[in-house]
């Protein structure tokens, strides 16, 4: 198994819910970095319900949004609420 890191000063922290709307070519690295981010990040929420990312998307055929948060869903998958820190949505550990 190979391991990946990624250094996020360019883009900011993704938790930070930076939406980078340009089509400069840094905004669109950092639209992908973070969408990687949140894909992760999903993948893993998915599984402590038994579930995969791949799965759930293969079966609704898209995209699939686990968060509640409507803030540039495609990018952040519903993790956020609004830019900046205080939009964030943390994970829950129950």
């Amino acid at each position: 198994s190979q391991g990946s890191s990624a250094h996020f000063t360019l883009c900011q922290k993704p938790w930070e819910c930076l939406p980078h709307f340009t089509n400069t070519v840094q905004h669109r690295l950092c639209r992908k970095l973070f969408g990687e981010w949140y894909r992760i990040r999903a993948d893993f929420e998915l599984s402590r319900l038994g579930k995969t990312l791949a799965s759930e998307e293969e079966k609704e055929g898209r995209v699939v949004m686990v968060g509640e948060g409507k803030f540039h869903k495609e990018v952040f998958r519903g993790f956020c609420r609004s830019s900046g820190k205080k939009g964030y949505i943390p994970m829950k550990f129950d």
